[in-house]
């Protein structure tokens, strides 16, 4: 039967997992920190490790890193992080599967059972093709692929989810499929880990071509396409740059046009006029018109009659009809077949004037027939096929260059959003040094990601302890409860252990609620501190008394000038001392020191404006190891212990100075820790 490797530091779930698999027949080897899982892992040379991530001395990742660099033997994370981000970096590192606590023994069996099955089958032959989508190829032969002629880096699952949206263009695959395919029917996947793989895929793809080659179908899935080019907003206002600045090309051509044909008219008008005005005066001084001696221009007609018989007195054009008076104004006149080979169409002016007594009509005229601005009007169209469209192709790469490069950092700060999600925020938006509101805007939104940066990891973090620490109880629990109910039962003494551990853990997991469920009442204002007045020798008293029997080393000391009397939350208060003795107790040496002071919080101290505040001073000192510089910041955050592995060896689950600081902060105080110069051991103050 196969060998397994068990590495877990949890003695219950170790015991439990231990129990069950001997009973199934495989031979166990068992770890309960990183290195000892490594020599073992040397030593035993087993068939399959059951991995641990929250480890003493090397993590989980570390060790499954380390077994990599030698061996491809199966691994199976089992822990107590649920968290998508831990699951991903665990099978990127190159885990064969994941299992959560707590768990079924029979889901273990069937996973372990699976992943042997599968290390036993002969790997599928690589394909000798090239599988290619516009920028991007994959070789399927040496396993790597490019973009852009241009190597990217791909994990094992990257490349196969790649290889599977490349084989299945324009198709939508559902996650249960890319799972099925990417991972293997046997795997136990959350749908949510192909969304992190794809974010993944996305950022090593989209980046350099920016294209959105893989897309997300709503409620569905995923599906590759190949890029099409799409009217992007830098084409879209480029074309609309060009048809604004063809409309105003034609506008302005036909109020040219426009204005080009008003001021001819006006010129005729004032020929007409004038040479008018000049052949009536030369009527009424001179009494006759000789027509080859007139200073006309020569496209001006002219002609002379009486107003009463319309007798022609003279003309320079025998075909000019007597027209009416016009007063001096120019006129149009039009008459169809007036000519055997075609129309009248003329401008004229008609004035009277006397002569001989008599009344007669000057009348000018000119031929409107072939006028410069109708002549311009018909060559309009030619004139707009010869300028125009060069000028709107000019327009348009003009306006494309420039809003392209307008836009460019817009398309930059886009690609770097759609890369950011609740698991990637690490990234920020660019910022040029243009300092111009696009600049603004990306400042604006970095503050805001760093900000929910921070929120997640802080949310993360804490999900991924309180996962840990009541995963843990409820995997040993069960674990015991299906132990007994399959085999442990009928062995008295196995019975009596099970029942003994599974008492342990319930008690631990009830200890963990109530902590969690009195900081979040605390926070919320459901809790609300009852403030009284009480002597603080009766209160040091009091704790000196209960922990008499446990540690008789207690001792009080008080500033000689302290006024004993405090207004405060009583119990609350005394808890929180409580939970600082017995700290001082689990880690230090023995001798504890509780102090009473007066003494001055520099907090109060406002860029020097107010002098520092004389506050109440209470503090606990033990001759322990102290507390580590590392540790120093995190000695208040919940869950803390101080080890990466987050161990419950040592008892408890490390929230107990988390809800100390909780509880002094709805006090209106502070609370602090240090080491002690004196003894060297912790030292906790607070500010009351």
């Amino acid at each position: 039967m196969e060998k397994i490797l068990i590495v877990e530091d949890d003695g219950t779930v170790l015991n439990f997992e231990n129990l069950e698999l001997s009973h199934e027949g495989y031979t166990t080897v068992t770890a309960t920190d990183g290195r000892q899982a490594m020599e073992l892992f040397e030593k035993e040379k087993p068939d399959l490790v059951l991995l641990d991530i929250m480890l003493p001395e090397l993590n989980g990742i570390e060790v499954l890193r380390r077994i990599r660099k030698t061996s491809q033997l199966p691994v199976i994370l089992v822990t107590a992080k649920g968290e998508t981000y831990d699951k991903v970096n665990g099978l990127n590192t190159g885990a064969d599967d994941y299992i959560s606590k707590p768990f079924a023994i029979e889901e273990l069996l069937a996973r372990i059972s699976a992943v042997l099955r599968r290390s036993k089958a002969s790997a599928p032959v690589k394909q000798q093709t090239k599988v290619q989508n516009r920028e991007v190829e994959l070789n399927l032969q040496s396993m790597t692929a490019s973009v852009q002629n241009q190597s990217i880096s791909l994990s094992k699952l990257e490349f196969l989810l790649l290889k599977l949206f490349m084989e299945n263009q324009n198709k939508v695959l559902s996650r249960s499929q890319i799972i099925d395919n990417v991972w293997g029917k046997d795997y136990f996947i959350e749908e949510n880990t192909v969304d992190v793989y794809v974010n993944y895929l996305r950022s090593k793809i989209d980046q350099p071509t920016k294209t959105e080659y893989i897309k997300t179908v709503r409620g569905v899935g995923y599906m590759m396409v190949n890029y099409l080019m799409k009217k992007s907003l830098v084409v879209r206002l480029s074309l609309r740059f060009m048809i604004i600045v063809a409309a105003s090309l034609l506008l302005l051509s036909i109020i040219f046009i426009q204005l080009l044909r008003l001021s001819q008219k006006n010129k005729m008008e004032r020929d007409l006029s004038g040479a008018a005005r000049f052949l009536s005066e030369q009527l009424e001084f001179e009494k006759v018109i000789i027509p080859e001696f007139l200073d006309l221009p020569y496209f001006i007609t002219f002609l002379v009659y009486q107003e009463e018989n319309q007798e022609v007195y003279v003309t320079n054009d025998p075909f000019l009809p007597c027209l009416p008076v016009t007063q001096g104004k120019a006129k149009k006149y039009f008459q169809r077949d007036y000519f055997t080979d075609g129309d009248l169409n003329i401008l004229y002016c008609a004035v009277e004037c006397q002569l001989f007594g008599k009344k007669y009509v000057v009348e000018t005229a000119m031929d409107i027939q072939k006028e410069f601005s109708n002549e311009i009007e018909g060559q309009i169209a030619k004139v707009a096929l010869i300028i125009f469209i060069p000028i709107l192709i000019i327009s348009y790469l003009l306006s494309f260059l420039i809003t392209k490069q307008t836009i460019k950092p817009v398309e930059e700060i886009t690609l770097a959003a759609q890369k950011m999600s609740s698991s990637n925020l690490e990234s920020l938006l660019p910022v040029s040094k243009n300092d111009d509101e696009l600049d603004q805007l990306a400042k604006t939104f970095n503050t805001l990601f760093e900000s929910l940066r921070k929120d997640f990891d802080r949310e993360r973090s804490f999900t991924s302890d309180v996962s840990h620490e009541l995963k843990t109880p409820v995997a040993g629990i069960l674990g015991q409860a299906n132990l007994l109910k399959r085999w442990g039962k009928d062995d008295p003494k196995q019975l009596e252990s099970s029942l003994e551990m599974i008492i342990t853990e319930a008690n631990a997991m009830n200890s963990i609620i109530t902590n969690l469920l009195q900081m979040s009442k605390i926070e919320h204002g459901i809790i609300k501190p009852q403030s009284e007045e009480f002597n603080l020798w009766a209160l040091f008293s009091r704790l000196k008394n209960e922990f008499a029997a446990i540690n008789p080393q207690l001792e009080i000391f008080f500033d000689e000038n302290i006024d004993l009397s405090l207004k405060s939350d009583l119990e609350l208060l005394h808890q929180v001392l409580t939970a600082m003795i017995s700290n001082s107790i689990k880690f230090g040496a023995g001798k504890i020191n509780l102090y009473g002071k007066v003494c001055e919080d520099k907090n109060d101290d406002k860029g020097g404006q107010t002098p520092n505040t004389q506050k109440i001073c209470i503090q606990v000192e033990d001759d322990g190891p102290g507390f580590s510089e590392e540790a120093l910041p995190h000695v208040f955050e919940r869950f803390y212990r101080g080890d990466v592995s987050h161990s419950r060896s040592a008892g408890g689950a490390g929230l107990g100075l988390s809800i100390s600081s909780v509880i002094i902060q709805s006090l209106g105080g502070t609370i602090s820790a240090a080491n002690s110069p004196s003894t060297k051991g912790a030292l906790l103050t607070i500010l009351l």
